[in-house]
């Protein structure tokens, strides 16, 4: 073997071990974590229906002397998805607000809440309507959770008609639009 031969022999070897001993075994990247901040409800049906709204009748009795009825209970649930931002905006409530028409005189609407869900979906508050109170907290302590949203699914809010029979009066029966909001203490 003759000396260039020799030489080239050799720089490569020395070639071949640098690259060696620069070889890596461990490398890193950065992984980027984005989590919005949600607060979207809806009211809906057993069936996850949008809601068509309820109706309670007072139907004058089929005897004469007899009481009206009891109006039976009826139920509608709020589904809803919440993840809370940084302090101030980390727990929330669902208020409920009359913004449209006037309960019936001597009537009182209850809407009692059971909240079911995954997380931390909150507590539930009833909340009279009458013609003295207009609003309410029904859901409140909400912070990262959500409710569903299949058939069954979200807090179920039963709604309660009561009523002082001496204070009704026909002429005010009427329809009445209520609110939910979802919104940060």
């Amino acid at each position: 073997m003759n000396t260039y031969s020799k030489l080239a022999l050799a720089a490569t070897s020395v070639l071949c071990l640098s690259f060696q001993s620069n070889a890596q075994n461990v490398d890193q990247h950065d992984v980027t974590v984005t989590i919005d901040e949600v607060a979207s409800l809806r009211v809906v049906d057993a069936n996850a229906s949008p809601s068509n709204g309820l109706t309670f009748n007072l139907t004058a009795p089929n005897t004469p002397g007899a009481a009206i009825d009891i109006v039976a209970t009826q139920s509608l649930y709020l589904q809803y998805t919440s993840v809370r931002g940084t302090a101030p905006d980390n727990i929330r409530k669902i208020t409920v607000d009359l913004v449209s028409g006037l309960l019936p005189n001597g009537v009182s609407l209850t809407l009692d809440p059971t909240v079911n869900g995954v997380g931390s979906c909150g507590n539930g508050v009833p909340v009279i309507l009458s013609s003295s109170n207009s609003s309410g907290d029904i859901i409140t302590d909400i912070e990262s959770g959500y409710t569903g949203t299949a058939s069954g699914d979200g807090s179920v809010i039963d709604y309660s008609l009561a009523y002082a029979t001496a204070n009704l009066d026909a002429s005010t029966s009427g329809d009445i639009t209520l609110r939910y909001t979802l919104s940060n203490l």
